[in-house]
């Protein structure tokens, strides 16, 4: 049995529905796992197989239908399913960093000013230069004034991110980070994505079509949707 300084996130059978008028939807079923510091996982599956809900359930966007998520900091454990909806923003907002496949980027702000907000909300000054020189060494350096509008695909996502990794979050969650990019950009996005993670110590869990980006991750969490 691990102790608790085993494990970052604790998935204790964990089922997701989603009901629309008479109709239920199963997505998720009976899921048990942990997650370590500092390994990269890898969630694969098809279309429906539940893995955007398992990113929400363990960035506390969402509640699972029945079981617990669990996350521990310092040796301090918490059900991160337990907390209020407040509570639940203000873990997401510490202890999370969130990479999507559509950027997110805030279109009014430059490029250092989007990866600046992670950094005034968690109000980690000290924190800043490191995420601006984080974006010198994503081939980003010359691109700081720039507004998203003005970039490419790949320089979005790598801007992004910067964003997620900002604050130092012991968790990042990326939902298809390369699913928008062409192959050449996707497998130069994921790289950065790894060796950057890597560099803080945080724990990457990476939802993804790809064979290719799976295959970069520590260990691979295969979902397949209830038979109907």
């Amino acid at each position: 049995m691990k102790t608790v300084a085993d494990w970052l996130i604790r998935v204790i059978d964990v089922s997701k529905h989603y009901v629309t008028g008479a109709l239920k939807q199963d997505v998720l079923h009976h899921l048990s796992f942990d997650l370590t510091p500092g390994e990269a996982v890898a969630l694969t599956g098809p279309s429906g197989s539940g893995k955007t809900s398992l990113l929400n359930l363990l960035a506390g966007i969402d509640l699972p239908s029945s079981g617990e998520v669990w996350f521990r900091n310092n040796g301090d454990a918490q059900c991160v399913s337990g907390l209020s909806e407040r509570q639940r923003a203000l873990y997401r907002r510490r202890y999370a960093g969130y990479v999507f496949q559509f950027f997110n980027l805030v279109p009014s702000l430059t490029v250092a000013e989007n990866v600046r907000v992670s950094v005034d909300l968690n109000r980690v000054p000290d924190l800043a230069h490191e995420a601006l020189e984080r974006l010198h060494r994503l081939g980003l350096g010359d691109r700081l004034e720039r507004y998203p509008a003005q970039l490419s695909g790949g320089e979005q996502q790598r801007v992004a991110i910067a964003r997620a990794l900002a604050h130092r979050p012991p968790l990042v969650l990326a939902d298809e980070p390369t699913g928008n990019l062409d192959a050449a950009n996707a497998d130069r996005v994921m790289e950065m994505l790894l060796q950057q993670v890597r560099e803080i110590g945080a724990t990457l869990v990476v939802a993804t079509h790809s064979d290719r980006v799976a295959r970069g991750a520590d260990r691979i969490i295969r979902l397949v949707p209830e038979p109907v």
